[in-house]
Protein backbone atom coordinates (compact mmCIF):
# COMPACT_ATOMS: atom_id res chain seq x y z
CA UNK A 1 0.00 0.00 0.00
CA UNK A 2 1.42 3.39 -0.89
CA UNK A 3 0.48 6.73 0.61
CA UNK A 4 0.96 10.14 -0.84
CA UNK A 5 1.45 13.10 1.42
CA UNK A 6 1.32 16.68 0.17
CA UNK A 7 4.57 18.49 0.79
CA UNK A 8 4.37 21.72 2.77
CA UNK A 9 6.96 24.35 3.63
CA UNK A 10 6.90 26.98 6.38
CA UNK A 11 7.03 30.26 4.46
CA UNK A 12 8.93 31.99 7.25
CA UNK A 13 11.93 29.68 6.95
CA UNK A 14 12.93 30.46 3.35
CA UNK A 15 13.91 33.64 1.51
CA UNK A 16 13.76 35.66 4.70
CA UNK A 17 14.85 38.80 2.88
CA UNK A 18 11.67 38.70 0.75
CA UNK A 19 8.15 39.81 1.75
CA UNK A 20 5.99 37.00 3.09
CA UNK A 21 3.46 37.21 0.25
CA UNK A 22 6.32 36.76 -2.26
CA UNK A 23 7.49 33.66 -0.37
CA UNK A 24 3.95 32.26 -0.21
CA UNK A 25 3.44 32.86 -3.93
CA UNK A 26 6.79 31.28 -4.78
CA UNK A 27 6.07 28.16 -2.72
CA UNK A 28 2.63 27.89 -4.31
CA UNK A 29 4.18 28.22 -7.77
CA UNK A 30 6.60 25.43 -6.86
CA UNK A 31 3.68 23.16 -5.91
CA UNK A 32 4.03 23.26 -2.11
CA UNK A 33 1.39 23.82 0.51
CA UNK A 34 2.31 26.68 2.87
CA UNK A 35 2.72 26.85 6.63
CA UNK A 36 2.70 30.02 8.74
CA UNK A 37 3.83 30.65 12.30
CA UNK A 38 3.48 34.33 12.99
CA UNK A 39 0.36 35.37 11.09
CA UNK A 40 -0.44 38.53 13.14
CA UNK A 41 2.56 40.31 11.65
CA UNK A 42 1.35 39.90 8.04
CA UNK A 43 -1.12 41.65 5.78
CA UNK A 44 -3.96 39.13 5.58
CA UNK A 45 -5.43 40.76 2.46
CA UNK A 46 -2.16 40.14 0.60
CA UNK A 47 -1.91 36.57 1.87
CA UNK A 48 -5.49 35.87 0.87
CA UNK A 49 -4.81 37.13 -2.66
CA UNK A 50 -2.03 34.56 -3.15
CA UNK A 51 -4.67 31.78 -3.26
CA UNK A 52 -2.13 29.54 -1.51
CA UNK A 53 -3.01 26.22 0.06
CA UNK A 54 -2.22 27.09 3.67
CA UNK A 55 -1.74 23.69 5.24
CA UNK A 56 -1.05 24.79 8.83
CA UNK A 57 -0.56 27.80 11.07
CA UNK A 58 -0.31 28.46 14.78
CA UNK A 59 -3.73 27.96 16.31
CA UNK A 60 -3.32 30.54 19.06
CA UNK A 61 -1.21 33.59 19.86
CA UNK A 62 -0.47 33.28 23.57
CA UNK A 63 -1.40 31.12 26.52
CA UNK A 64 -0.93 27.74 28.13
CA UNK A 65 -3.01 24.61 28.44
CA UNK A 66 -2.65 23.68 32.08
CA UNK A 67 -3.21 26.74 34.29
CA UNK A 68 -6.24 29.00 34.67
CA UNK A 69 -4.70 32.27 33.50
CA UNK A 70 -2.82 30.69 30.60
CA UNK A 71 -5.85 28.65 29.53
CA UNK A 72 -8.05 31.75 29.32
CA UNK A 73 -5.46 33.53 27.18
CA UNK A 74 -5.01 30.48 24.95
CA UNK A 75 -8.77 30.13 24.49
CA UNK A 76 -9.25 33.84 23.76
CA UNK A 77 -6.45 33.95 21.18
CA UNK A 78 -7.50 30.61 19.63
CA UNK A 79 -10.92 32.12 18.95
CA UNK A 80 -9.24 34.99 17.06
CA UNK A 81 -7.01 32.59 15.17
CA UNK A 82 -9.90 30.40 14.04
CA UNK A 83 -11.43 33.42 12.30
CA UNK A 84 -8.15 34.04 10.43
CA UNK A 85 -7.77 30.33 9.65
CA UNK A 86 -11.23 30.26 8.08
CA UNK A 87 -10.46 33.41 6.09
CA UNK A 88 -7.25 31.91 4.66
CA UNK A 89 -8.82 28.45 4.32
CA UNK A 90 -6.10 26.89 6.48
CA UNK A 91 -6.28 23.09 6.61
CA UNK A 92 -5.27 22.78 10.26
CA UNK A 93 -4.27 24.85 13.27
CA UNK A 94 -1.37 23.81 15.48
CA UNK A 95 -1.63 23.95 19.27
CA UNK A 96 1.23 23.79 21.78
CA UNK A 97 1.11 23.35 25.53
CA UNK A 98 2.65 26.76 26.21
CA UNK A 99 3.79 29.95 24.52
CA UNK A 100 6.76 29.60 22.23
CA UNK A 101 9.44 32.21 22.63
CA UNK A 102 12.83 32.84 21.13
CA UNK A 103 13.81 30.19 18.59
CA UNK A 104 10.29 28.74 19.04
CA UNK A 105 11.20 27.14 22.38
CA UNK A 106 8.64 26.87 25.20
CA UNK A 107 8.58 29.93 27.44
CA UNK A 108 7.52 28.03 30.55
CA UNK A 109 8.83 24.70 31.69
CA UNK A 110 7.13 22.30 34.08
CA UNK A 111 9.20 19.48 35.51
CA UNK A 112 6.38 17.82 37.42
CA UNK A 113 3.00 17.41 35.81
CA UNK A 114 0.32 16.91 38.44
CA UNK A 115 -3.13 15.42 38.04
CA UNK A 116 -4.60 18.92 38.40
CA UNK A 117 -2.46 20.16 35.49
CA UNK A 118 -3.55 17.23 33.31
CA UNK A 119 -7.19 17.87 34.13
CA UNK A 120 -6.88 21.59 33.36
CA UNK A 121 -5.13 20.81 30.06
CA UNK A 122 -7.91 18.37 29.15
CA UNK A 123 -10.55 20.98 29.98
CA UNK A 124 -8.74 23.60 27.87
CA UNK A 125 -8.45 21.21 24.92
CA UNK A 126 -12.16 20.38 25.18
CA UNK A 127 -13.02 24.08 25.11
CA UNK A 128 -10.82 24.65 22.05
CA UNK A 129 -12.37 21.60 20.34
CA UNK A 130 -15.82 23.08 21.00
CA UNK A 131 -14.64 26.30 19.30
CA UNK A 132 -13.59 24.30 16.27
CA UNK A 133 -17.07 22.79 15.99
CA UNK A 134 -18.66 26.23 15.60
Amino acid sequence: MSYQFPMAVCAEMLWQNKPIEWRVSKLTEMGFAVGLWNWPTYDLDKLEKTKANFSIMNGYLRGRLADDEGAEELFFTAAKTIVVGKRLNVDRLNLHGTDLGERRLPTQYCETVTEALWLKAMDTLNRVADLADK
